[in-house]
């Protein structure tokens, strides 16, 4: 995929750019997008509550599911 005079990528570094590894992964049935890629930029302008000590940061399935640390 790399080589060849069918390659598919261009080596930089001897690594595959983000930008060919994104077009091609979306060219496949299989693959979906992350959801943070899809979600909107957080909104600052409400200062109702108080801000995080700490931001914890859990991947969650397109059906909602959470993975949280305490399963």
């Amino acid at each position: 995929m790399m080589s060849g005079t069918n390659r598919v990528f261009t080596a930089q570094d001897g690594r595959i750019p983000a930008v060919e590894a994104l077009a091609w992964l979306a060219t496949g049935k299989e693959f979906w997008t992350s959801i943070w890629r899809e979600q909107p930029l957080p909104q600052y302008g409400n200062r109702s509550r108080p801000p995080l000590e700490q931001a914890l940061f859990v991947p969650v399935a397109r059906d909602a599911l959470v993975f949280h640390p305490g399963l």
